[in-house]
């Protein structure tokens, strides 16, 4: 035999060999392969049947799931959703963003990117001021959409819906959704780096998310051109009022007003502050102003209501501490508008769990100081902590009022001929800051 030959037999008989060792080895493998996933299935379901069992464990874990993902956990059983419920009660913190839109972004894709974000809270109310004119009420869930809170299937429907209830459904199916529309915006991020007024540029949204809080009623109301009329009329008093807010001011005091009004509508809404203002003897916070149209969704109706006159947001309870006060027309350099934000500011309201609102006149802004961000940087010069939203309308409402005083302590309005009980409420080319602190809170947003 030769020597070729030899070595040719020789690697066959070997190859023979490893082949048989390799199918003698195989079951073993797969059996090894097949245990261990067998003991990892084991250890997987004895922790989540500890996680199931170890309620505070289990609550631990909670405290880091966005309302989203809570919302779902909620479903598997029992021991889950009483530890989503009761995690959802102490979520109270208000939460806010700001978004802009690039160029080739449509409304939809704004929406998107400023509603579709992981949060915390359960929001009650949701309040969202856009900026620029001609929002449509109406948006087309079509192509390059990753999802629709409309679909099961989580992708785009290709249907039509109300920009308002579209944001509603994103944000929480059970809130109050008012979106507003103005000729520019003030908004501060989420990571309260920054605070701007945005004038005049298409396609910017500033949102506040109310939850529910320990001792803070929070009702939103609206009113249309019929029930306008009635108090233009005098046929509603103090019981119609009270009824309208949804709120009993003998047991529960009223603390702030936001009023949100149709520009088309200036002239016509002087009875119904008059009614509002005598609804209890004791004064509280009233702010708010004249947008070019609003859009409405309330809680329990699921439709969209465009076509009203006021819309607006009542305060009441132990736990709301709330602050006002006006920057007249004479106000003109950054001194000026800093001695009143020092007055502002002497009221020392709690910081921590607050908002503010600035409704200043559309005539104002860099025009009206000769820079941008004048009044909104002095702001947060001294409420470094609280973030500001509001909008630039065209007529605002609002007066001061310091938290723990009264107008008769030394607190005076613009002086100015007056003509009626509201006349120190209406104002022009003027800028309303209202500070709201809803009480010690032991929660913390997590990142």
């Amino acid at each position: 035999m030769s020597a070729v030959a030899y070595a040719t037999r020789s690697k066959t008989a070997m190859a023979k060999a490893n082949s048989s060792k390799t199918k003698n080895k195989t079951p073993t493998m797969f059996g090894e392969k097949n245990k261990r996933e067998s003991e990892l299935s084991d250890v997987t379901s004895c922790m989540g049947e500890y996680i199931t069992t170890a309620y505070g464990l289990l609550r631990l874990v909670f405290n880091y799931l966005p309302m989203k993902d809570l919302r779902t956990a909620a479903h598997v059983c029992r021991a889950w959703k009483e530890a989503a419920e009761h995690e959802k009660l102490k979520r109270e913190n208000i939460d806010w963003s700001f978004w802009r839109k690039t160029t080739s972004s449509t409304l939809l894709n704004l929406v998107n990117v400023a509603f579709r974000r992981e949060t915390f809270c359960p929001s009650q109310v949701c309040l969202s001021f856009m900026c620029g004119r001609g929002v449509e009420p109406h948006i087309e869930c079509g192509k390059g959409i990753a999802s629709c809170p409309y679909s099961t299937k989580r992708v785009a429907c290709g249907n039509t819906h109300c920009v308002c209830q579209y944001v509603q459904k994103m944000v929480h199916p059970e809130s109050c959704s008012i979106l507003l529309e103005a000729d520019g915006i003030v908004g501060t991020s989420t990571n309260m780096d920054r605070t701007e007024e945005v004038e005049g540029l298409q396609g910017c949204v500033s949102t506040l998310l109310l939850p529910k809080m320990t001792d803070v009623n929070i009702t939103t109301f609206y009113v249309d051109e019929t029930e306008l009329d009635k108090f233009k009329r005098r046929e509603f008093g103090n019981k119609e009022m009270c009824s309208l807010l949804g709120m009993n001011t003998e047991v529960t005091p009223l603390r702030c007003v936001l009023l949100f009004c149709s520009s088309e509508y200036h002239g016509d809404v002087t009875e119904f502050l008059e009614c509002l203002v005598q609804v209890q003897p004791e004064q509280f916070v009233i702010g708010g102003g004249f947008f070019n149209q609003f859009h409405f969704v309330t809680n329990d109706e699921k439709k969209c209501s465009k076509a009203g006159a006021i819309v607006g947001i009542a305060f009441s309870g132990n736990n709301v501490h709330c602050t006002s006060t006006l920057l007249d027309t004479d106000i003109r350099c950054k001194a000026e508008v800093a001695s009143l934000m020092d007055e502002f500011h002497g009221c020392n309201l709690p910081e921590r769990n607050s908002v503010a609102f600035m409704f200043a006149c559309c005539g104002r802004g860099k025009f009206h100081y000769r820079c941008k961000n004048m009044e909104s940087s002095v702001f947060r010069t001294y409420f470094p902590n609280t973030p500001l939203l509001g909008a630039f309308v065209q007529g605002e409402i609002g007066r001061k009022f310091f938290y723990g005083k009264t107008q008769e302590s030394g607190i005076e309005a613009p002086k100015r001929k007056r003509i009626s009980v509201v006349d120190d409420l209406l104002h022009s080319y003027t800028s309303v800051f209202v500070h709201l602190s809803f009480g010690p809170n032991s929660v913390q947003k997590k990142k």
